[in-house]
């Protein structure tokens, strides 16, 4: 018999992101203090492009399109500063 250990994946979504990436976001320290358990039980985190997408236009909203074009919010870290 096979077994298989089991996994665990997170499924993140729009808020989530926003919230890790904007500093003055009003759940910033929770998104934190998530992204740093996650990254002790290194699990892994799964997104769709439509919540990639919808991320980009509201980070576009409220930082400003300049800013949320050159940022490169795929590396690993990088928090937006407003």
């Amino acid at each position: 018999m096979i077994c298989w250990p089991m996994l665990s994946v997170l499924f993140v979504d729009t808020g989530a992101l926003f919230a890790f990436l904007v500093r003055d976001d009003a759940h910033h320290a929770d998104a934190g203090r998530a992204e740093a358990e996650i990254r002790a039980t290194r699990e892994q985190v799964w997104t769709i492009d439509p919540v990639l997408t919808e991320l980009w236009f509201l980070l576009r909203r409220e930082i400003g399109p300049i800013r949320s074009d050159e940022s490169d919010s795929s590396r690993a870290g990088m928090v937006v500063r407003q």
